[in-house]
């Protein structure tokens, strides 16, 4: 049995490279094969987002979190990490080379149109700390003395052993802080853009080890009139109620990483209590105040439940999570159907009046297959298990009955049912 229903969940897609998990939602997240990292952790930027997504601050961590997420041309999370010289031609050519410390810093405020410096001029560390630093212009000194002012956004720069470091704070009682990084607590070479917790003994008074100290603390000006207390709450539906209310596009997901995009798809089952068989799933979701099992499988969800946006949202996340997978970044659209026109190979049984001209010619086959289109246009489950598998392998199909005499009085137009008639005639 069990090997039934895989076999007819994988039958389910009507597009090639749509593979069953869109809707065996029990899909298993495609871990990296990278060695673990000692002090990386595993939380978005996006969990510190202030409210007002028009602020300075929104924008700057928006940045930073699409280069954290930035996978298009790549196939793991992250930007590498890697010094070179800025001369690719592109954003894109350069950050497939990879980037550092002091550039992604750079990055994030200039690409968010945030003034860094008068002629927007890429700062080392060795010229963030100083008295004199160009970052005087649009940034304002916080204390390295009393780290217990440490916000939201603080830029800290260290400095030891004729090298540096810089990143930017985001949970400082965790002390939690986002920045490209070249290493990790174990001695390791690391990936990249990411969030790392503070390894020190001395906490944010040095970084990784005791010579790294912290020299320069600087505060963005127009970040000292944003709430810093103001942190992204899940709704009570759901981390991503979005997926519901709205048709998402490019923009909304760029900024997600392929493990927020696997929960966000997976989340729109568990809204209508799609019981996991992945333990993660199973953990995640029963974690939530919001989430209550039922009896609905997936396909039951999809076609019965799911709006037309949520049809749509579901698989266009999916595509955008097998580009992050392959890393080879296609563009993906989430135009909505055309609802209007009839579905199926056969849409003249739905408009006009067939003839025997139309009909004469075809086998008992295919007689069939036309007769039972208009059925399956208007939603209806087969019980025979070669028509439910054709139909189900169509955009447009969408199961919501068993009750075909019903379809036939109460729904079928005039047109339709004389053809139905003509139809059986012949085969």
């Amino acid at each position: 049995m069990r090997r039934f229903c895989l076999l007819w969940l994988t039958l389910l897609l009507p597009n090639i490279g749509m593979a069953a998990s869109l809707f065996h939602v029990d899909d298993d997240f495609p871990q990296s094969s990278r060695k673990p990292k000692g002090q990386t952790v595993n939380v978005p930027v996006s969990r510190y987002y202030p409210a007002n997504a028009r602020s300075a601050l929104y924008k700057v961590l928006k940045q930073a979190q699409i280069l954290t997420a930035n996978v298009s041309f790549m196939g793991n999370d992250g930007v590498r990490y890697k010094q070179h010289n800025w001369n690719a031609g592109n954003d894109r050519a350069n950050l497939k080379r990879g980037i550092d410390c002091s550039r992604v810093i750079w990055f994030a405020f200039t690409r968010a149109s945030i003034s860094y410096n008068p002629q927007k001029r890429y700062l080392t560390t060795s010229q963030m700390w100083r008295e004199n630093s160009e970052m005087s212009h649009y940034f304002r000194r916080c204390s390295i003395n009393d780290l217990n002012d440490l916000r939201l956004g603080d830029v800290l720069v260290y400095r030891g052993g004729g090298k540096g470091h810089t990143v930017m704070v985001l949970d400082p009682k965790k002390e939690l802080a986002w920045g490209s990084h070249g290493w990790d607590k174990n001695g390791r070479k690391d990936t990249g853009v990411e969030v790392q917790k503070v390894v020190s003994r001395n906490g944010w008074r040095s970084w990784d080890r005791r010579r790294m100290k912290l020299k320069a603390c600087w505060r963005h000006k127009h970040f000292t009139k944003q709430p810093v207390t103001s942190i992204f709450i899940p709704s009570k539906m759901g981390q991503y109620p979005e997926t519901r209310s709205l048709r998402l596009n490019t923009a909304d997901l760029r900024d997600k990483t392929r493990y927020a995009l696997w929960i966000m798809r997976n989340e729109m089952f568990a809204r209508y209590g799609y019981h996991f068989k992945n333990g993660e799933l199973a953990t995640h979701f029963q974690r939530q105040s919001w989430y209550r099992r039922t009896h609905l499988n997936s396909s039951d969800i999809f076609y019965s439940q799911f709006s037309d946006r949520e049809r749509s949202n579901v698989r266009f996340i999916y595509r955008y999570e097998q580009n992050r997978i392959t890393g080879h970044f296609k563009p993906v659209s989430n135009q909505p159907e055309n609802n209007n026109k009839p579905g199926g190979t056969h849409t003249e049984t739905s408009t006009r009046r067939l003839t025997y001209a139309d009909i004469a010619r075809k086998s008992k086959q295919e007689l069939r297959m036309m007769r039972n289109e208009i059925y399956a246009r208007h939603g209806y489950r087969f019980s025979k298990y070669d028509l439910q598998t054709h139909f189900e392998k169509k955009s447009w199909y969408k199961p919501t009955t068993t009750n075909g005499a019903d379809l036939y009085k109460n729904h079928f137009t005039p047109i339709e049912q004389e053809n139905v008639k003509l139809i059986k005639q012949y085969e």
